[in-house]
């Protein structure tokens, strides 16, 4: 080890006690609830989860096809009802075609005669999704129409914070420290009367003992702490409709399968994927970012992904306490990141693609810088065969860097 990297030992204990960083929104007074101290979550799994909150996923139709792909059995035998978003016009030329010579329908096949945009304006007047699920199994045709709906109301609740204001916040930053552009000075002015109420409500403290600043965002009485969902919006259907007894037993098995909107369909493996600045207009493709290209799977990348790129780039704090590679020539951990307080999303090629024929904005690829910003500081904590570094599968993240040895384990 070098003499270089011992030194560094109790500079590090000092800032692992002190420097603590999460991601938060400001704007929306919203907070992941997972914290760690910047120096070690630089290297290891603990915010991945941003990468959840950021992902704009791919369109509903190729979600369905993704379903269809992974349980064929979900495509129906009828050509003409595969595809909810065929033509009302073609779909009634097919139905009259092969039933021109039956009888007036009665019952349940009314249902399956109404035009499209009858069904589509049936569906948008459906509140709840419960109501959706269970008219959709009226008929196998009606049935397509609630996929849709279905699989496009999971959609939504996806990436929630792609395009909104992100700080990786310092529990140390000085007051009247703020990204550039994330407050105006009346908006700043605001949050110190509302944080000195609060606290001479809540307390009874002085409202100057505590000086309200970008580090307030990561606090429980600021803002909201948000945790993943143990439980996804369609299981939350499911205990619905279980609980009200309105979904027939033996048809359970048989129609979660085909509406089931997770990571393989909504984030296939097999698009090209791309983390955007939407401030600067700046993109990172995954290539550069992952340590070995066969360790991409879509958006997410195994033991360097966006989420640690995003941490150095958008991290906010006091300079003093935030270096932690100063020896050789390694930069140090930027505790001014350009990116803080910027819009940010991670979504596939054909996206922007599509954005881009539709708006002609320009936009930068910036995959080199950031590649050669994670590489050194990769560099920097692991030596030159940083890349064959081997990863502790049982807490998903490597050993400690090596300026880091002799510290406390964080366990």
């Amino acid at each position: 080890m070098p003499a270089t990297v011992t030194n560094l030992t109790e500079q590090y204990i000092s800032d692992r006690s002190e420097s603590v960083a999460t991601f938060t929104l400001p704007r929306k007074r919203l907070c992941l609830d997972i914290y760690g101290p910047l120096s070690s979550c630089l290297f290891d799994s603990s915010l991945e989860r941003l990468v959840d909150y950021l992902i704009v996923p791919v369109p509903t139709t190729t979600i369905l096809r993704n379903i269809d792909r992974r349980f064929p059995k979900c495509q129906s035998k009828n050509p003409a009802d595969r595809n909810p978003c065929q033509s009302s016009l073609e779909k009634r030329q097919q139905n009259s075609r092969v039933n021109e010579t039956a009888s007036a329908p009665r019952g349940p096949d009314r249902t399956e005669k109404l035009p499209a945009e009858i069904i589509f304006i049936i569906f948008d007047n459906l509140e709840l999704m419960e109501d959706a699920l269970i008219f959709g199994l009226t008929c196998r045709r009606i049935w397509q129409f609630a996929r849709r709906s279905v699989c496009e109301w999971q959609r939504k609740r996806i990436g929630p914070w792609a395009g909104e204001h992100l700080v990786a916040v310092s529990d140390h930053c000085d007051d009247d420290d703020y990204p550039p552009g994330l407050f105006s000075a009346e908006e700043i002015n605001q949050l110190m009367e509302r944080w000195a109420e609060e606290v001479s409500w809540r307390y009874d403290w002085e409202s100057t003992f505590w000086r309200f600043n970008i580090s307030s965002f990561a606090l429980e009485r600021v803002v909201q702490h948000i945790t993943m969902p143990e439980r996804t919006p369609l299981s939350r259907l499911r205990s619905n409709l279980d609980r009200q007894g309105r979904l027939p037993a033996a048809l359970e098995d048989a129609i979660w399968p085909e509406i089931r909107v997770d990571k393989s369909v909504y984030a296939p493996a097999d698009e090209v994927w791309m983390l955007r600045n939407l401030t600067t207009r700046e993109l990172v493709r995954t290539e550069a970012v992952a340590i070995k290209q066969d360790l991409i799977h879509g958006p997410y990348i195994e033991r360097r992904g966006f989420h640690h790129l995003l941490l150095i780039r958008t991290a906010w704090g006091n300079p003093e306490l935030r270096e932690i590679t100063r020896y050789r020539n390694h930069p140090p951990v930027p505790c001014r990141g350009p990116w803080a307080g910027h819009r940010f999303e991670i979504c596939t090629a054909k996206h922007h693609g599509a954005d881009v024929s539709a708006t002609g904005a320009e936009w930068s690829d910036v995959s080199g810088d950031a590649k050669a910003e994670l590489d050194n500081l990769w560099e920097a904590a692991y030596g030159p065969d940083w890349r064959n570094v081997e990863w502790d599968h049982k807490r998903h993240r490597p050993p400690s860097p090596q300026w880091l040895l002799g510290a406390p384990d964080r366990g």
